[in-house]
């Protein structure tokens, strides 16, 4: 096991990241299905600028509009058709999966904690105390951005879309304002989610400190050598009057 100077959240925290995950559970996707959706996602920006930014009721404003349509499906079919067949586990199957996923994860999860005992017992209490202070204060704070989003997930924005389209006519006619809103709106619910996993990520380094703590304490404490005690004045008059 390598050794490291020094203890700090940072090193820990690449740690962390270095934990390479179980192929189940691992996102990825390839350059075909990156290339595709990357295309889909450029057509549709392209199909509402198109719309808002040429005269309405022109022959090639609908000519470029549809062509943007076709770029948009045959981008989301290519990527699609790039990890077909699609394979949909069963009950059986993904609590097989689930229990492989801790057999995997707990090898590395002992590696991390046993990197963290080599370190001296204060200085890893020092870090795991003010790791739980930060997360008591981020708890206190988070509240004020995020409020539920943490709970609800993508549901709110769901709901949003539902209520955005619910009697939208096509082709859809938003404002240059509505636009700005709505991607104000998304902005900031990625800065929910990067908060969210900020705060995350600072409990699991809280987790990992306690518990490596834990395994430290309960190792037992090498015994210090006996030292050879010198004999006393008395020692030495009752060794010689025999």
């Amino acid at each position: 096991m390598d050794q490291q100077a020094e203890l700090t959240f940072k090193a820990l925290n690449e740690r962390i990241d270095q934990l390479p995950e179980h192929p189940s559970v691992a996102v990825g996707f390839s350059t075909k299905e990156k290339y595709g959706y990357a295309t889909a996602l450029l057509a549709i920006a392209c199909y509402f600028l198109s719309i808002k930014a040429l005269p309405d009721g022109r022959w090639y404003t609908l000519a470029i509009a549809a062509s943007f349509v076709v770029v948009e499906v045959v981008a989301v079919a290519f990527a699609i058709a790039s990890s077909w067949p699609l394979h949909l586990p069963s009950f059986k199957e993904e609590r097989t999966e689930y229990a492989e996923q801790l057999d995997y994860d707990f090898g590395h999860y002992r590696d991390l904690i046993a990197w963290i005992v080599q370190f001296p017992r204060d200085e890893i209490a020092e870090l795991a105390d003010y790791a739980e202070m930060r997360q008591e204060r981020f708890r206190e704070k988070q509240p004020l951005l995020v409020g539920g989003v943490e709970k609800l997930g993508i549901l709110p924005i769901l709901i949003a879309i539902a209520a955005q389209f619910k009697g939208v006519h096509w082709p859809p006619d938003i404002s240059w304002p509505e636009i700005v809103i709505y991607l104000v709106l998304a902005w900031f619910y990625w800065l929910c989610l990067i908060n969210i996993g900020t705060r995350h990520r600072g409990r699991s380094l809280e987790i990992a400190l306690k518990r490596a703590l834990a395994v430290k304490d309960r190792q037992p404490v090498e015994a210090s050598p006996a030292k050879e005690i010198a004999p006393t004045v008395s020692d030495k008059a009752s060794t010689a009057a025999a």
